[in-house]
């Protein structure tokens, strides 16, 4: 069986949302834009060409982009999705859901943190965002989260948005949420993916492909 050989994490970000086009982040999430389809099928490709292997589940994030992208990845993959349990995209307190243009208006200082941010200039712990979803309590519920599909010995395709990918990528790559953890911003286009491989010789997973431009 696939699974006692090798085990596969593809994360994958969602197709261009409605919220994108509006530079939001967080919030409840939106419908993916028209033409979304075409593109999805081009990473369908990618990903039939990239593994020989049948992934078991593809996993999606409870936002309406993630879902949407996940239903359209099914027709093209035929591969069982369902719904990621117990792990919620970040929360960004006040400003959660707001475009860049409404930070820097209202909340200036917050505008330049995460400006800082996504450069990579500042670990998760350095944003203070009052109401912001504890980075600690993220990090933790990611490991968790990260353990159970580990000793399921199963691969996966997790679709989600870009905070959960964040968060997953630098706990594979061995970062934590303390201070000097290096836990950071990862750019994270629509549509681009990582995947994390383990062997069966392996008690770890390492970085295998990636369309992620580092």
């Amino acid at each position: 069986m696939f699974g006692n050989i090798e085990q596969n994490i593809v994360l994958l970000r969602h197709a261009r949302a409605v919220k994108n086009e509006q530079n939001r982040h967080g919030g409840e999430g939106s419908e993916l834009i028209k033409g979304a389809t075409t593109k999805i099928q081009v990473v369908s490709n990618q990903l039939l060409q990239k593994f020989s292997t049948k992934f078991n589940s593809i996993l999606y994030s409870t936002r309406t982009q993630c879902k949407q992208t996940a239903e359209i990845l099914n027709k093209y993959l035929d591969i069982e999705i369902s719904e990621l349990q117990g792990l919620d995209p970040i929360c960004l307190g006040i400003v959660d859901g707001m475009s860049d243009d409404e930070v820097t208006n209202k909340y200036p200082e917050i505008g330049i943190q995460l400006a800082k941010w996504r450069n990579g200039e500042i670990e998760i712990n350095q944003l203070k965002i009052p109401q912001m979803t504890d980075c600690h309590f993220f990090y933790r519920k990611g490991k968790t989260f990260l353990e159970k599909i580990t000793n399921s010995n199963q691969s996966v395709i997790i679709v989600s948005s870009r905070s959960i990918l964040v968060l997953l990528a630098n706990i594979l790559f061995g970062n934590s949420s303390q201070i000097g953890g290096n836990y950071r911003e990862v750019k994270w286009e629509n549509l681009e993916f990582a995947s994390f491989t383990k062997n069966h010789l392996s008690k770890s997973f390492h970085l295998n492909i990636s369309t992620l431009k580092r």
